[in-house]
């Protein structure tokens, strides 16, 4: 946790029910908790199409918004994350729903849906998968509703994207999905090191606190919700038709067989979706296009290595209190985050049943 933040989510927390209710009158019950559940997809969908009930005259874009408030937002603080108050400074805001108003409330919704949506923690898919569907909400919001204008925000930044205004929008939107999760490793690993400018060796100590961070700050569930997000922020009609059909129209065929071979993209087919569109984008070989089919190679680990040295930059910059100097000590460990993905994304694209692999691969393993 940034220390910075501590207090206020320290304060939060320690809210009483009276308190809590007055910060978000009418909001959730379990307000202050840490979210817990882990829900079948179906029934989340069926809180989205409440939320859609409540608030028919909405666009889609301003539903995304609300849900994904609903979990990172000033309202949703949450101990497992440092990012839940910063996203509504890196996201566009919409003028149905500013960032002081709670996301929603029982005028718009009952108590079970709001309790519902506010306690998710992940999504359970149909073939069995968890993934963590608010990150994909941060990452779709951001597609539809765009780069936030707040001026105080580009001299400041935030812990998600420090230094705002010089990050382009590839390094944004990266840094929003698998990019921003394989870079908090790194945060993890340099913060509990004995010297943020000492040599890196990933050996002994260092070793282990490599492998502890990749568990605790990048677990399989949240890659997923990454790589879902990414495709679903470019899904057609994200912004045209409901939230609740987007969904629907992703997850919904995802454990039948014909979902291996379906002309449309799916959730079974993540992998191969996810390397044909991805932003920033991978090098890739197109071994057919119905069913989509890609494979890629170790020419992308410079690629990825580059993307997190430039995130990593940023935040070295805004946190560590050495400007004067890039941590380019630390390349062994952006290697071995790139090879480790890429490999992942490798295995996952070389199942013929567009399984999804264990993560992370073990340390010896690396991209083709």
């Amino acid at each position: 946790m940034i220390p910075f933040l501590k207090p206020l989510i320290d304060a939060l927390l320690a809210q009483t029910p009276d308190a809590a209710q007055e910060a978000w009158p009418n909001g959730p019950s379990p307000i202050g908790l840490r979210a817990t559940a882990d829900v079948p997809v179906q029934q989340y969908i069926d809180w989205i199409v409440a939320v859609e009930s409540g608030l028919p005259d909405r666009a889609p874009k301003e539903i995304i918004r609300r849900v994904r408030r609903m979990h990172y937002s000033n309202f949703s603080v949450k101990l497992e994350s440092s990012t839940s108050q910063t996203m509504d400074e890196l996201i566009g805001g919409t003028v149905d729903n500013p960032d002081g108003e709670p996301p929603l409330t029982t005028a718009h919704v009952g108590q079970p849906v709001l309790d519902g949506l506010f306690s998710t923690s992940s999504i359970l898919t149909a073939a069995g998968h968890k993934v963590d569907i608010t990150h994909a909400l941060n990452i779709m919001d951001f597609a539809a509703n765009g780069r936030s204008l707040y001026g105080g925000l580009a001299g400041i930044g935030t812990f998600v994207l420090p230094n705002y205004e010089t990050a382009d929008a590839e390094l944004v939107f990266a840094s929003l999905g698998w990019l921003g999760d394989l870079a908090s490793v790194w945060y993890e690993w340099m913060e509990k090191r004995p010297s943020c400018t000492q040599a890196t060796t990933l050996t002994g100590t260092e070793r282990t606190i490599f492998e502890q961070a990749l568990t605790d700050r990048c677990p399989l569930g949240d890659l997923l919700g990454d790589i879902d997000g990414t495709l679903l922020a470019t899904f057609p009609g994200l912004s045209s038709q409901p939230l609740s059909a987007t969904l629907t129209s992703y997850y919904g065929g995802e454990a039948p067989a014909g979902a291996v071979t379906a002309p449309h993209m799916n959730s079974r087919q993540r992998f191969h979706d996810f390397v044909d569109r991805s932003i920033p984008g991978f090098t890739h070989a197109r071994l057919s296009p119905a069913p989509l089919r890609r494979s890629v190679d170790a020419s992308n680990t410079e690629m990825i290595v580059t993307f997190m040295k430039r995130l990593a930059n940023l935040t070295w910059h805004q946190y560590s209190g050495i400007a004067e100097d890039d941590p380019a000590t630390h390349d062994p460990i952006f290697l071995e985050l790139a090879n480790r993905f890429l490999k992942w994304l490798q295995d996952g694209l070389a199942d013929p049943n567009c399984g999804v692999p264990a993560w992370p691969p073990i340390p010896t393993a690396r991209p083709r």
